[in-house]
C-alpha cells in the first residue's frame, strides 16, 4: 500500500485521545486541509525513486521530536521542520539530484502548510530541544550529501520525517475538529 493511500486511510473519522488542556480557541482547521497534506505526500512520493535498503553511515532520525500530543508543541515542531526543510532543499536540491521544478512545487506546498498552521502556535518560546534536534538533524545530512551515493538515502531519511510530520498534523487536525464539535454541543445542552 502506498505511503499516501496510508495517509488518505488515516482521515477516516479516528478517535485519538490528544491532551487538551481545554479549550484554547483555535481556529476551525480549515476544510480541505488533509487534502494539502496529501498533497505534500504525493510531491514526497517523488523524492525517493529507488528502493533504499541500508544506508551507511546510520543516518539521523528526529522522530522523538514529533512524539507530542499538546497541539503547539506538535504544530510548533512541524512548523520548525517544514522550515528547515525548505532552507536544506534550496540549498542542496542539485546535489541531490532533484529537478528545480519538484523542488519548487514540494517548497511551495511546505510554505502553505507553514501558514495555514501558524494560528495554532501561540506560545512564543521554541522548544530549544525540538530546534537543536532538527538543526542537527539537517547538519549531519548537509555533511553527507557531497559524497557520492548518498542523495539517495539522504533523500529517503527526510521523505520519512515528511511522513511523520504529515500524520502528527493529522491527528492534530482530527483533535481539533472532535474538540470543537465535543464545545458546540456542551454548549448547544445549556
Amino acid at each position: 500500500m502506498s505511503r499516501t493511500l496510508s495517509l488518505i486511510l488515516l482521515t477516516v473519522p479516528l478517535l485519538l485521545v490528544l491532551s487538551s488542556g481545554g479549550y484554547h480557541g483555535y481556529p476551525l482547521p480549515k476544510k480541505g486541509g488533509e487534502h494539502l497534506l496529501n498533497e505534500m505526500l504525493m510531491k514526497n512520493d517523488r523524492l525517493v525513486l529507488e528502493e533504499i535498503h541500508e544506508c551507511f553511515p546510520r543516518l539521523p532520525r528526529i522522530s522523538w521530536a514529533f512524539d507530542t500530543y499538546q497541539v503547539e508543541a506538535a504544530v510548533g515542531a512541524a512548523i520548525q521542520f517544514f522550515n528547515a526543510t525548505i532552507y536544506f532543499f534550496n540549498e542542496n536540491f542539485e546535489a541531490l539530484g532533484l529537478s528545480q521544478e519538484l523542488c519548487h512545487e514540494l517548497l511551495q506546498i511546505l510554505d502553505r502548510l507553514i501558514e495555514e498552521w501558524a494560528p495554532y502556535v501561540t506560545d512564543t518560546t521554541v522548544n530549544e530541544d525540538v530546534s537543536q534536534g532538527i538543526s542537527e538533524f539537517y547538519r549531519q545530512l548537509i555533511k553527507l550529501v557531497p559524497k557520492e551515493g548518498n542523495a539517495a538515502c539522504v533523500l529517503s531519511v527526510i521523505s520519512e520525517n515528511l511522513y511523520q510530520v504529515a500524520h502528527l498534523l493529522s491527528r492534530v487536525r482530527k483533535h481539533l475538529l472532535v474538540n470543537e464539535t465535543s464545545r458546540v454541543g456542551y454548549f448547544k445542552d445549556e
